[in-house]
């Protein structure tokens, strides 16, 4: 808040707020007697003092708690809003465990009572001194520690303060990290209970810290987590207060550590007996551990001891040079390193194979291994076994056939020439297994021919086998094979002579003969030689045309193609010496598509003759257009939009009729009933008229004949319409007023449902179709089936996205409906807009029957049951309600329950949880699909839980009203119990008090008044308080009777009655009494005490109204804009406040009513209504 002057004085300034000024002057007053270091200051009142908050410098705040305006409670919570910890005292009359305790959670320092006695401002002196200094030391303290706190977060090492208990007062986070619990869990927590059971070694060592004062640093494992070890430094605090600890974790490394010494053991009684020379050397090249081997090679004494030692201590210059070299390699790498060098030792210059390992501590190499083995005799070993080997493989690349020399089965050598004929390279096919190049169908044949040869047998030594090339080729070799010696073991040389081209030729020439004369015999293309006599070409037959088995000679080309063509053609391919092949239709024929080929044959480069080949390729081109068709037609259809797919489907269409030679292709369509079907789609060749207007909404049981093939996904043709059976009249005539002579209806299908068909008519030809073409027809079929479906699937997606989107917007207003009535009307108008259902209807549950609350427009009380019990299941609505599931039936009249309108044929029933049920019908069968379901009952959802929430809403605001009754109620007599009443019994204490230590009489005045006003308030209290809303028995009470028994009662003095005319009425007696003894008692009071001469005496009038009585006085009246029925108020100086609110408690009792307004004499007129007689 402040460092002020006061701080540093001792002086402390105080505020004290209480709402009775008298006792606030009483308190300044004892409190600076009590201390010389207060000065207090008062206010009756916290607005006074909340103005300028942010500018106080008080040290503390004293407040009383029961205060009119803003109460103890709300002044603490302002003062915290500002300063939140600026010392606050509740010093209140209100006592109880339940007032402290709010008050000390709302933030109040302490609480004390007041007790009508002066002793009371000495302990109150004394806890502001307190609460201040301890404020005060707080503040010292905080800025203290968080300058410590930052430092704590700077250090890396885990850091816990203990006091002299052993018991945790800080730690910092990397404590909280290596210890493994939260600081909450650790702060006042003594360590033993930290320790695991049975380890107090590290608690030893603090004791032992804390008692000598002395400083020690210690590695142990963790009484807290056993098995991890930490190093720790522990340092006594100041004043033998506790101590702290800075510590570590240091399991891994000391892991690692022994480790290094069980491995160092391991390998020194291992390494001595290997044949390799190996050294342990450190990050700077100095000995760790050597093994015999090596002392030797460098004539080490056996009894030297390494350790430390450098190699410049124990080689030259050079060789030492030369080691430290070696070492920083696998430094630089991170990683180990192997090579070949070349080493002086104690018997010359050897050849060393050397790998240097480095070994890594907490991410650093902390050392090196190295071994290093003897290959002198090798090398040289090797370096004449390369020179043999180079000089034998030069010799064998140099062989035109490939060589391979196998050993153990295995590729050991192959030359330059094997890895061309294999396709491979000679790392690839070293240690394959050699039957892997030979073909499959060879192996057995080879496997054996090689074990007899290298067990010394004489199996044949050329034989002809065939090897697969890495291209997949195959090869035919002449394989030679014979036994050798390969590096001190038996092999065999095998040599492999390609033939692959000889054979091919023989093969082929042997083939060419076979064809040659088996196709003058059989070939049905038609086979000929050309040749020129001047500008004639003469064309010789090589076969007569083949005649079939019927006896019928196949189509001749040479009668069909065209000569000039033909002679064109022949010049061309003459020219050029090369084949030529063109194809040529012949349309008088029958659009028949012939392929000519035109072969040259030179001899010594000069075209002698050309032979020619004619063939039939009609199916073939006609089967390549066909599927170019499928082709184009699939790629149009699949994936298009679906605003696109019609005009793409019409397109199909063309393309399939237009290769069919159709006059008219088409797509029909039926309803989702399957009763009518629509021509949808439509293509008509030029110069034919389009039908599709006359083919809307036939009736397909027309087509009695037709229909049942179609719907069994069957494809119709109908060769000849004259061929009809007579059961297809109907379809036959509908041809004929097409002048359609042929059709060809494929199915349309979609998840095994028929939904339409395509179609194609011929209106001048008979079954001008093919096999080929028919499927063309069932794929074209397929294709637009799924382009159909695909646009129904898209369209209903878009639906639904849009239903949902609507339902949305629809369950966003009925979140905002506010009453039940308002939920239903939106639901019912929701499922007309948005789901579209005609016939809506939604029944509440009201004492076991549904009672229609909410309909359509389009259904009247007519077409619906009014209310429907739910006893029996015989209702849809009350089967839905009773068993809490939806309802959606298709056909009512195969249902077992009758709908209320015979004309009903569909509805969905769905249960609005225990509110009542939702209901929708249709005169139409199946008109609700598994959609629509979805959807309503996501809509009935939203209403459920919507209606659910106002009930909720209702109970919980019914809740609170009697539950805010019940506490106005309560705060109205804890007020006058812990304000009203207190503060008279303590202003009567203090005046006592004031009187026996003064002698003043005029103390004792002020203690008769206090008395007085306490009797009066105890009095009403107890009328509030055990009446309350409670009536005896009612009974018949004279109005008259029961006045002039309340006037003998009252003090009255000189105040006049008037009665008027007498009433009857049902009243509690006792109550009405009283009521009617405090109106009077009000008029008396105010009208006797009121400050004008003319209200000296005042006149009450009692008479009847409509409905009831008035009690009229012409005393001063009342206040404008007052509540005076409100506990506790009053004009009157010494009035209680409570007489009027006994009145209202009393009206409200009987069911009555209250009102005051102005009398006619100018006084108060008090009318009671709602009375029965």
């Amino acid at each position: 808040m402040k460092n002020s002057m006061s701080d540093m004085s001792g002086q402390i300034t105080v505020l004290h707020v209480d709402d009775d000024a008298g006792f606030t002057d009483l308190s300044e007053t004892l409190l600076e007697e009590r201390s010389k270091q207060l000065q207090v200051e008062t206010a009756t009142g916290p607005e006074a003092v909340l103005d300028n908050i942010s500018a106080w410098e008080y040290d503390c705040v004293v407040s009383d708690y029961d205060m009119p305006e803003v109460d103890g409670i709300e002044f603490l919570e302002a003062i915290r809003a500002e300063w939140s910890t600026l010392p606050v005292i509740v010093f209140t009359g209100k006592g109880s465990e339940e007032v402290a305790a709010e008050a000390i959670s709302a933030g109040a320092t302490d609480y004390i009572q007041k007790r009508g006695e002066t002793s009371q401002f000495t302990v109150l002196a004394n806890r502001i001194e307190n609460v201040v200094e301890q404020h005060r030391a707080r503040q010292s303290a905080e800025r203290a520690n968080q300058r410590r706190q930052r430092t704590l977060e700077r250090i890396t090492d885990g850091y816990v303060e203990l006091d002299d208990e052993m018991v945790v007062t800080e730690v910092n986070e990397q404590a909280e990290r290596l210890i493994g619990h939260s600081r909450e869990e650790l702060l006042g927590t003594p360590y033993d209970e930290l320790s695991s059971e049975g380890r107090p070694e590290t608690l030893s060592e603090y004791r032992d810290v804390l008692d000598k004062q002395e400083a020690k640093t210690v590695e142990s494992e963790s009484d807290i987590n056993p098995g991890r070890w930490y190093r720790e430094r522990i340092f006594p605090a100041q004043d033998s207060e506790g101590i702290f600890v800075y510590f570590r974790d240091i399991t891994e490394r000391r892991e690692q550590k022994r480790a290094l010494e069980e491995k160092t053991q391991q390998l020194e009684a291992i390494l001595n007996n290997v044949k390799s020379a190996i050294w342990m050397r450190d990050s700077e090249s100095r000995f760790l551990l050597i093994n015999e081997n090596c002392r030797e090679m460098f004539g080490i004494p056996s009894d030297t001891d390494m350790t430390g030692k450098t190699p410049e201590t124990l080689f030259g210059d050079r060789l030492a040079g030369q080691f430290k070299t070696n070492d920083r390699a696998p430094l630089d790498a991170g990683e180990s390193v192997e090579f070949e060098e070349e080493v002086q030792t104690k018997d010359g210059n050897r050849t060393f194979l050397t790998r240097i390992t480095p070994l890594f501590e907490d991410g650093e190499v902390y050392a090196t291994v190295g071994v290093a083995t003897d290959i002198t005799a090798q090398k040289r070993q090797a370096r004449e076994h390369e020179e043999s080997r180079q000089l034998y493989r030069t010799l064998l690349d140099q062989s035109p056939n490939g060589v391979v020399i196998v050993q153990d089965e295995t590729i050991q050598f192959v030359n330059d020439r094997m890895c061309v004929l294999t396709g491979k390279d000679d790392t690839e096919l070293r240690g394959q297994r050699f039957t892997e190049i030979i073909a499959p169908e060879y192996h057995e044949l080879v496997e054996t021919r090689y074990e007899s040869r290298v067990d010394g047998d004489q199996p044949p030594e050329n034989y002809e086998i065939e090897m697969t090339a890495e291209d997949g080729q195959h090869r035919v070799i002449d394989l030679s094979a014979s036994r050798i010696q390969y590096e001190g073991r038996p092999a065999v040389l095998a040599t492999f002579n390609d033939v692959t081209e000889i054979k091919r030729h023989e093969r082929q020439l042997e083939a060419l003969k076979d064809e040659y004369e088996s196709v003058f015999e059989h070939t049905d293309e038609t086979l000929f030689l050309l040749d020129e006599e001047g500008d004639t070409l003469k064309v010789k037959r090589l076969a007569e045309p083949v005649v079939g088995e019927d006896g019928s000679t196949r189509p001749d080309a040479l009668s069909e193609i065209s000569d000039a063509k033909l002679k064109t053609e022949y010049q061309e391919c003459v020219a050029r010496n090369r084949k030529t092949t063109y194809t040529e239709q012949v349309s008088q024929s029958g659009r028949r598509t012939w392929e000519v080929v035109l072969t040259p044959i030179a001899i010594e480069g000069r075209v002698d003759r050309v032979v020619g080949t004619a063939r039939n390729v009609t199916r073939q081109r006609r089967r390549e257009e066909l599927q170019k068709r499928i082709i184009d037609i699939s790629s149009e259809l699949i994936g298009t939009s679906k605003e696109e797919v019609d005009d793409r489907i019409e397109t199909a269409l063309a393309r399939i009729g237009e290769y069919e030679g159709a006059d008219r292709s088409y797509i029909f369509e039926f309803t989702d009933d399957g009763d009518v079907m629509d021509n949808t789609h439509e293509w008509c060749a030029p110069g034919v008229d389009s039908q599709q207007a006359t083919l809307q909404g036939l009736d397909t049981g027309d087509f009695s004949w037709f229909m049942p093939k179609i719907v069994d996904q069957q494809t119709v043709t109908v060769p000849d319409v004259d061929d009809l059976p007579p059961e297809a009249t109907h379809l036959q005539q509908t041809l004929d007023a097409g002048k359609i002579d042929a059709i060809v209806t494929v199915p349309l299908t979609r998840h095994d449902e028929t939904i339409g068909f395509i179609g194609f008519d011929w209106t001048d030809a008979t079954a001008p179709w093919t096999d080929e073409t028919l499927g063309l027809m069932e794929v074209s079929a397929h294709i637009i089936a799924s382009a159909l479906t695909q646009k129904e699937t898209v369209a209903r997606r878009e639906e639904r996205e849009e239903t949902l989107s609507a339902l949305h917007d629809a369950a966003t207003e009925i979140g905002r409906a506010e009453s039940e009535a308002e939920v239903y009307e939106t639901v019912t108008a929701t499922a007309e807009r948005i789901l579209e259902f005609d016939l809506v209807a939604i029944d509440v549950e009201r004492d076991g029957e549904l009672i229609q609350e909410a309909w359509s427009l389009e259904m009247n009380g007519g077409d619906y049951y009014e209310s429907t019990s739910l006893e029996d299941d015989d209702t849809f609505a009350g089967r839905a309600y009773n068993h809490q599931e939806a309802i959606l039936v298709d056909d009512l009249r195969e249902y077992d329950i009758t709908p209320a309108d015979n004309d009903y044929r569909s509805v969905l029933t769905i249960p609005i949880g225990t509110f009542g049920t939702f209901q929708t019908v249709s005169t139409s069968v199946a008109a609700f699909d598994e959609y629509d379901r979805e959807f309503a009952e996501l809509l009935v959802d939203h209403a459920a839980v919507k209606l659910r929430q106002l009930t909720d809403k209702d109970q919980l605001r019914e809740q609170k009203e009697e539950l805010k009754e019940q506490n106005e109620r309560l705060d109205a007599f804890t007020s006058i119990v812990s304000h009203d009443l207190r503060n008279p019994l303590n202003t009567l204490e203090l005046s006592l008090d004031l009187a026996e230590r003064t002698g003043d009489t005029e103390h004792f005045e002020r203690s008769y008044r206090a008395i007085s006003r306490m009797d009066r308030l105890l009095e009403e209290l107890l009328t509030l308080a055990h009446q309350g809303d409670d009536l005896g028995d009612l009974e018949s009470v004279s109005l008259r009777q029961a006045v002039e028994q309340a006037w003998e009662t009252v003090e009255t003095g000189e105040a006049e009655l008037l009665l008027a005319e007498d009433l009857t009425l049902k009243a509690d007696r006792v109550r009405l009494m009283q009521l009617l003894e405090n109106l009077i008692s009000n008029a008396v009071e105010h009208g006797t005490t009121a400050t004008s001469p003319e209200y000296s005496t005042v006149c009450i009038t009692v008479g009847t109204l409509d409905g009831g009585f008035y009690v009229a006085d012409d005393g001063p009246g009342v206040p404008a804009g007052e509540d005076i029925f409100e506990m506790g108020y009053s004009t009157a100086e010494d009035g209680t406040g409570f007489g009027l609110a006994i009145v209202e408690e009393i009206v409200d009792a009987h069911g009555w009513a209250i009102r005051v307004t102005e009398s006619d004499g100018g006084g108060a007129r008090f009318e009671i209504t709602g009375v029965k007689a």
